[in-house]
């Protein structure tokens, strides 16, 4: 029988809230987002960092959470999906994807439906 992982104290600022949560050192971002934090956004899509689904902003550069070791993350500021709102108004990306029918808001051109939506979304992204 294997030794069960150590714990470990995570200190991350997520979509601009700080957070101190105490974690099992195999865990992924994804899992801390999800589970601990209730962050439901971003998606288990893959688990091999190929589909883009659980795509968070990690200290202003785009990544694949489900690919992170969150103890990697200590005193690292991310950005959900759940955090591009402004007092309350969907972001320009977020109305996007949502009047086009999109699962995930960072994977944005693997998700584009076909030429016209990639098109919207090129548009909103500048």
């Amino acid at each position: 029988m294997s030794p069960k992982p150590a714990n470990a104290r995570l200190r991350l600022t997520v979509n601009g809230d700080p957070h101190d949560v105490v974690i099992d050192q195999s865990r992924t971002l994804l899992e801390v987002l999800r589970q601990d934090l209730g962050l439901t956004g971003s998606k288990h899509g893959c688990d091999l960092g190929e589909c883009g689904a659980c795509a968070v902003i990690l200290d202003g550069q785009p990544v694949l959470s489900c690919l992170v070791l969150a103890v990697d993350v200590d005193g690292s500021a991310v950005t959900t999906v759940e955090g591009l709102a402004t007092d309350g108004r969907l972001h320009p990306l977020q109305e996007a994807f949502a009047d086009l029918g999109g699962a995930q808001y960072f994977g944005v051109f693997e998700f584009a439906a076909d030429a016209e939506a990639e098109h919207e979304v090129r548009v909103v992204l500048g």
